[in-house]
């Protein structure tokens, strides 16, 4: 059982870190206009990826939105430290 949590765990952590150590931490969030509900819902951006101008997401229930994303994905995106 031990073995399991930690396998689970190093996998969690591996699939947080990126290819690129270019990345750098930053506070921003993405903003996404859902025509059908009619609703404007925000996504936490926690790294960007300067040579492949994407942002990751460590997810949202509502809209799952977890991995790397193209800056086109959002709205608009505001950052408090970039």
């Amino acid at each position: 059982m031990k073995k399991i949590l930690v396998v689970s765990f190093s996998l969690m952590l591996i699939g947080c870190t990126g290819i690129n150590r270019q990345t750098k931490k930053v506070d921003c969030v993405g903003l996404i206009n859902i025509q059908t509900t009619n609703k404007t819902e925000s996504v936490k951006l926690i790294k960007y990826d300067p040579i492949n101008k994407q942002f990751y997401s460590a997810g949202k229930p509502f809209l799952g939105m977890m991995g790397w994303f193209n800056v086109n994905r959002f709205d608009n995106v505001i950052c408090t430290k970039f």
